[in-house]
């Protein structure tokens, strides 16, 4: 270890810690109620997407295998392009809830669109392309709320798991540097 990391670490060691979330205290928090909810609405929104589009696609009036495998992968070139656009937003002005929870709040209104528009397919996959972008905009950003809010062991964790060190390699799951002694 150089000096500098030396003397960090002393520094690190001698500092007050907040005590950490035991157990009983996460299970008493209802943040993490509400994150979980929000999580589960995220998820269950591509899940509906993801096992559904195809019958909803039929039900509209496209019969054909290939044509099917097209209009199938709309919705989900929509949301690349826009997961894209609102991490990098999201990450430019360090926001995170708003950029999670509008996407989330316009895929649900987009996803009760596209039900009541099955018979036309332009409108179908207009709202449903929202939708799924949405939900996928909304996943992306929302891990990192989670990381943010826990504190004490299980951030640290997190926070060593993509961090490089001095010379440049990364520890944690990417990969282990060599020990120098």
């Amino acid at each position: 270890m150089s000096p500098a990391e030396k003397q960090e670490l002393a520094l690190a060691t001698t500092r007050r810690r907040p005590a950490p979330h035991g157990f009983a205290q996460v299970l008493k928090d209802p943040m993490i109620y509400l994150m979980a909810a929000a999580y589960f609405c995220i998820i269950g929104g591509i899940y509906l997407v993801n096992f559904w589009l195809p019958e909803m696609l039929k039900t509209s009036g496209v019969s054909d295998a290939m044509p099917l495998g097209f209009y199938s992968a709309i919705p989900f070139i929509t949301a690349t392009v826009g997961m894209f656009l609102v991490g990098r937003s999201s990450d430019h002005s360090k926001e995170r809830r708003w950029h999670s929870a509008i996407p989330a709040l316009v895929s649900a209104a987009s996803l009760a669109a596209a039900a009541m528009t099955s018979n036309s397919l332009g409108l179908l996959l207009l709202f449903i392309s929202i939708a799924t972008a949405g939900m996928w905009m909304a996943y992306t950003v929302f891990w990192s709320i989670p990381s943010r809010y826990l504190k004490g062991i299980s951030a640290a964790g997190g926070k060593l798991s993509g961090k490089p060190s001095a010379d440049g390699r990364r520890h944690g799951r990417r990969r282990v540097s060599p020990r120098r002694d």
